[in-house]
């Protein structure tokens, strides 16, 4: 059984999954986290670089990544910490009012945008990228039974979307925030005055390249919504026989093509990888490497990165436990692989630590 990634034709794909698209300088490293360590890599060639014990932030949490290859923006329980992904030392922290779940920088690199645990609700909070000073939030209250689910800025900027999602059978519109019990709202990026609200969907989000889709990945997995950012009509891409989509659309910093996940196809314990074309919003094809037989893409929102030139791409591997024959390199309990666009061909795979769940590349 393998993991399965179908490529066909002479397709460019890349990928972004944390940090919002924007004209990227070469990087020379990527990294991956866990709650035990943070290690730097090549993304030439998939070896570690540096490894560093990780007392500095929590590994499972969405983290990114600054374009000096080096400041990293991390939750670490109530806090948000710059780390020097280089000595593992702090640079800067600040205690938030919330636990943070997951950072997005803007695409200049100026902002940070926060969305953070409250209870049973959550927050967005507007965090300045150089001081770490927080210059905006927005609530949803406990409650009124809903929480806030996912963030995405758009390329520009100019607007931040948020998920929210209704976690019992009574919940209330929110009087100071999203005004809707489940969906999607637009915000004002600098303000968080609101600009707009749709109850057709919710779950993990992805913004395209242009700014003019913003794609939607319910949490029951199937089917994948497409939402107009002018209009805010919902569309869905249709994929013959998908299984259950895994994590959001992977998006590529440097063309219009991204990778959707889903498990479930013809192969028992795969994971199977479809490019869409984001300028049309269809599927165009199919991209399977070599990996180890059995190995999945582990189930998590940053667990497959591109490289910014869009040369390569990056994800973390397991075994599936129905797989008994499955080998990671080095006998690890998961693993690093990289593979080129777009001729598909494995660059490597290295052991990782058995809590490793990210990888982010500088935006």
């Amino acid at each position: 059984m393998q993991i399965r990634f179908v490529f066909s034709g002479a397709i460019f794909v890349s990928f972004a999954v944390l940090i919002s698209p924007g004209q990227c300088a070469a990087q020379n490293v990527g990294y991956v986290a866990g709650g035990s360590s943070i290690s730097s890599f090549s993304p030439a060639t998939g070896a570690l670089i540096n490894t560093l014990p990780n007392d500095l932030f929590d590994g499972a949490q969405a983290f990114a990544v600054a374009n000096d290859d080096v400041t990293l923006y991390a939750p670490y329980g109530d806090q948000l910490n710059a780390v020097s992904g280089r000595s593992g030392k702090i640079l800067n922290d600040v205690v938030l009012s919330g636990e943070p779940r997951k950072v997005v920088l803007s695409s200049d690199g100026a902002t940070a945008y926060v969305l953070a645990s409250a209870g049973a609700g959550g927050q967005l909070l507007i965090v300045d990228a150089a001081t770490l000073g927080v210059t905006g939030s927005l609530t949803v209250t406990a409650d009124l039974g809903s929480t806030l689910y996912d963030i995405a800025v758009s390329p520009s900027g100019a607007a931040v979307y948020v998920s929210l999602e209704c976690l019992s059978d009574f919940c209330s519109a929110q009087y100071n925030a999203c005004p809707i019990t489940s969906g999607i709202c637009v915000f004002d990026a600098k303000t968080l005055e609101l600009k707009g609200q749709t109850t057709a969907v919710t779950g993990l989000l992805a913004m395209s390249q242009d700014g003019n889709s913003l794609y939607v990945t319910p949490k029951n997995g199937a089917p994948l919504d497409v939402v107009n950012t002018k209009s805010l009509a919902v569309t869905t891409v249709h994929i013959p026989n998908v299984g259950t989509m895994v994590g959001p659309v992977a998006l590529s910093p440097a063309s219009n093509y991204g990778l959707i996940f889903a498990t479930g196809q013809t192969v028992p314990f795969s994971t199977t990888a479809y490019v869409l074309n984001t300028s049309t919003n269809k599927v165009v094809s199919q991209f399977f490497p070599s990996v180890p037989d059995g190995a999945e893409l582990l189930p998590y929102n940053q667990a497959v990165a591109f490289a910014p030139k869009g040369g390569s791409v990056w994800m973390l591997l397991v075994c599936h436990s129905g797989a008994p024959n499955c080998v990671l390199p080095g006998g690890a309990l998961r693993a690093l692989a990289g593979f080129n666009f777009p001729a598909g061909t494995l660059i490597g795979q290295t052991g990782v630590s058995y809590d490793t769940s990210n990888i982010a590349f500088p935006w």
